[in-house]
């Protein structure tokens, strides 16, 4: 796809769904339960995002707006006309794209946890766990478990150590070059669809927590 390997599953019967990871869950594997329970009702797409996985990982910088084109070239290599589409994270940012450049082919949007554009406190957060990848020359456990602390509330990260644990296992055992994280974390940083979220004319449903840190 316009140079580029994308690694999909496709399962389920019934109207397409698009399923887009986030930055650390970027991976088709990293929807828990999800696509299994959605593929009762849903034809589901889900893919390893450019940068992690099986899928390719070209050292160029990646934006947000490359990222919606390739889930747009995959859509179209496999004969999909139109979607709803449901992002995570940085997925959600990615759909938004796919929203303006192609509204045709969206037939709605749910997110989970996403942005219009990125906070001067995400900036510094993304940049935080970016140095600390470049330093330790990977996504360590150590880099990981700090970065997690962002994504759990007290309470939960009290309660809930192995399951904490079970997460941190689950994303250091996905294929996650460290030029595909660097390049991932600057789309996310250079993301800003503020100004063209009026011409998205989807029916959109966002969830995020009340005590989300990140976005």
């Amino acid at each position: 796809l316009d140079g580029i390997d994308l690694n999909y599953e496709v399962t389920g019967e019934g109207d397409w769904l698009v399923m887009i990871g986030g930055y650390v869950s970027g991976n088709h594997d990293a929807w828990g339960q999800q696509p299994h329970r959605l593929a009762e009702s849903f034809k589901v797409l889900r893919f390893d995002n450019r940068g992690i996985g099986a899928s390719s990982v070209p050292d160029l910088p990646y934006t947000t707006r490359m990222m919606a084109n390739d889930t747009l070239m995959l859509m179209k290599h496999l004969g999909i006309e139109r979607a709803h589409v449901f992002g995570k994270s940085l997925g959600g940012a990615i759909a938004h794209w796919m929203a303006v450049d192609a509204p045709a082919a969206v037939r709605s949007i749910a997110m989970t946890s996403s942005f219009g554009i990125c906070s001067r406190r995400m900036q510094s957060m993304v940049r935080w766990w970016l140095d600390s990848a470049k330093s330790h020359e990977g996504l360590t456990p150590d880099v990981l478990a700090g970065m997690l602390t962002y994504f759990y509330t007290e309470a939960y990260w009290e309660k809930n150590t192995e399951a904490l644990q079970r997460g941190i296992d689950s994303v250091l055992a996905v294929h996650r070059p460290l030029q595909g994280f660097l390049h991932t974390g600057n789309a996310l940083l250079s993301h800003d669809t503020m100004a063209r979220l009026a011409r998205v004319t989807c029916p959109v449903e966002m969830l995020i927590g009340a005590e989300d840190a990140v976005t």
